[in-house]
């Protein structure tokens, strides 16, 4: 009988799996900056990036700098990088992960960076917001839609937004036949956390799951996917992915009507 991955159980026995070497993390590996935050993310030139990155572009659309007094939803938290860096911007912060193991670290996180009164975390899965309506100013997410089913959990992120709120989220996007079948043939090559059954977004269904909801969308990266051959670049690796994201920002601003076929995209909601 095939496993389901996307069975709920069966993706928090994987979470899990994946998130227990990080409870063994000694304190001062949890330290966590706005710097770190990027750098983790594989933005190694917040400068250069800040226009061709989903999560410089999704700082911006948060407006860190001004999130001082401000309620925040950390969908699917993990282990807390981000919420933290936002508590220690001046935000309230709650989150959430379906990993028991993530959210232990993430308390941990919080604490070392002394925001712990600032940072409430839990395991929750995004369907079923165990929480009040009209509470936040923003819900963040980064690659958390796709592993998602249904519409239910954009019912519940629209819930808890209060009136004129955000939802953010940074997420593959499927509009590129090419980068689809190599997605197809990476996912099965490699034992990637992508087997519990994540699926890159396209427009239709990104619009359709918020559809009474304002929309916007912010593809990035097209040859700039090359990328990916370069986790953590040498300076030659760095000088491939600047030309490669040079030749995007040409190829897009001459050719707008081709950045559906970008291979990420900044999701903004605003209820």
């Amino acid at each position: 009988m095939p496993v389901d991955h996307r069975d709920p159980q069966i993706v928090q026995a994987r979470y899990d799996e994946v998130y227990a070497p990080s409870l063994d993390r000694p304190d001062d590996s949890l330290v966590i900056s706005v710097d770190a935050l990027l750098l983790n993310y594989g933005v190694f030139d917040p400068i250069r990036d800040r226009d061709s990155e989903r999560l410089p572009l999704a700082l911006r659309m948060l407006d860190l700098d001004n999130v001082r007094g401000k309620t925040i939803l950390d969908f699917g938290c993990g282990s807390a990088k981000a919420g933290v860096v936002f508590a220690k911007a001046g935000a309230t912060v709650v989150g959430f992960d379906v990993s028991h193991n993530a959210i232990v670290t993430g308390r941990r996180r919080a604490a070392v960076n002394g925001v712990e009164r600032d940072v409430g975390l839990c395991v929750m899965t995004g369907d079923r917001l165990g929480l009040r309506s009209e509470t936040f100013d923003y819900v963040f997410g980064y690659e958390v839609l796709y592993y998602l089913q249904g519409d239910r959990f954009s019912q519940e992120i629209l819930r808890v937004l209060k009136p004129g709120g955000r939802a953010i989220f940074c997420e593959a996007l499927d509009g590129n036949p090419l980068l689809r079948a190599v997605r197809t043939v990476a996912r099965w090559a490699t034992r990637s956390i992508n087997r519990t059954g994540g699926r890159a977004l396209r427009m239709d269904d990104i619009h359709a799951l918020f559809g009474r909801a304002r929309v916007a969308t912010y593809p990035v990266n097209l040859l700039g996917m090359g990328k990916r051959f370069f986790p953590k670049p040498d300076r030659i690796g760095r000088m491939a992915v600047g030309m490669l994201k040079r030749f995007d920002r040409v190829l897009l601003n001459r050719l707008p009507g081709i950045r559906p076929w970008c291979g990420e995209v900044v999701i903004v909601v605003t209820k």
